[in-house]
């Protein structure tokens, strides 16, 4: 495969060719070599295209390298920018010291099987959970999703977390009396960490876009999960008016249009009392028609599959860093945030996608039976 390259000087060539025709070849799994731009296939150009080449001929794929110069929507006729911005819709941060991590980034740009998804994001480290990473990317095969369309991002695990990590994240535990004596295990820590280092990671990648992050038992429901794919371009058409929506199916049967907050005892408060969350359900972005229903939530219906929309990330990934200690469990973190940050918008959809394996028994739980 050949590519044609527009609008870079001698010398920048001279120093920066092979890195490029390197970097092209492993994209594309193939030799790429310089062509003239009758039998190129690839058009790789410097800053916005004066000459009409865009125009000129159909290419398999286009490339902007725009580098010191701000991006205007002329961009987006190309298939892929690189440039020095964070990464978003199709736009990749151009890093020359990482050429694995360029390569991958460009590829999920390219080969989307969700247009709408910057990525999918894992809860599963495969050194540490081996068999149900296999089940992930066998999952995510049979819905046309490739490797490099996922991230699998868990730096700890419960063998990994020492006593002083637990005195560190802990000050207060608060379900200790409910359990018998069990505190807080280091598999809860690990599930706090492994969560707040897949938002950093995001964070410091990506400046806006609709995200995937998953737990590691995480099982699609057969039946449905080929709705995914229209459910997520409708969400995205209302990304303005959303943060949080989760999308798997619950095990205990939640009362959907019941009260909006969780009326129970809860690890961090007896009786809820709770100004500004109403009394009924909400239903504000969608309607009783629509094929899609969303109603909003101030409690979790679980945490095993959510979309989650970047500002939602940022605003979230602030809570976690201002409230450091993890005194009960992960959802009930998570619940706590949602009844005291009420202009955060997190929604349980109606139409469900996956369930919870550990939940529904079919996944051995890597919590539930840990004593410590």
């Amino acid at each position: 495969m050949q590519i044609f390259i527009q609008g870079f000087t001698d010398t920048f060539i001279e120093n920066n060719i092979e890195f490029f025709l390197q970097l092209f070849t492993n994209i594309f799994e193939t030799d790429i070599t310089i062509g003239d731009i009758y039998d190129s296939d690839l058009l790789l150009v410097n800053n916005y295209d004066n000459n009409g080449l865009l125009e000129n001929k159909i290419w398999k794929y286009t490339f902007l390298y725009s580098m010191g110069n701000a991006l205007d929507e002329s961009y987006t006729k190309y298939d892929c920018v690189l440039c020095q911005q964070k990464c978003y819709d199709k736009i990749v941060q151009f890093i020359d010291n990482n050429v694995e991590e360029m390569v991958k980034t460009i590829k999920n740009v390219l080969y989307k099987p969700y247009p709408n998804i910057q990525c999918i994001y894992n809860i599963c480290n495969p050194d540490y959970e081996p068999v149900r990473f296999d089940r992930l990317n066998k999952m995510y095969l049979s819905m046309g999703v490739q490797s490099y369309n996922c991230v699998f991002h868990s730096p700890t695990y419960k063998h990994t977390i020492t006593k002083e990590m637990i005195d560190t994240y802990v000050n207060n535990d608060l379900v200790k009396h409910q359990r018998n004596g069990i505190g807080m295990k280091k598999s809860e820590i690990s599930l706090f960490l492994n969560y707040k280092a897949i938002l950093e990671h995001i964070y410091n990648k990506y400046s806006d876009g609709l995200f995937l992050i998953f737990e590691s038992d995480v099982i699609e429901i057969t039946e449905d999960i080929k709705e995914l794919y229209d459910f997520i371009n409708e969400m995205y058409t209302k990304k303005e008016d959303w943060d949080l929506i989760h999308i798997g199916k619950d095990a205990s049967n939640s009362n959907y249009f019941g009260k909006s907050y969780c009326e129970d005892p809860l690890p961090y408060r007896f009786n809820p009392n709770l100004p500004g969350i109403p009394d009924t359900f909400i239903e504000d972005i969608s309607n009783p028609n629509d094929k899609y229903r969303l109603v909003r939530k101030f409690v979790t219906r679980c945490c095993d599959s959510f979309l989650w929309n970047y500002k939602g990330i940022v605003s979230f990934l602030n809570y976690m860093n201002e409230n450091i200690y993890y005194n009960a469990p992960f959802d009930y973190y998570l619940t706590q945030f949602l009844e005291t940050n009420l202009a955060f918008k997190h929604y349980w959809s109606l139409n469900t996608f996956f369930i919870q394996g550990s939940n529904y028994g079919v996944i051995p739980s890597t919590i539930q039976q840990d004593r410590d």
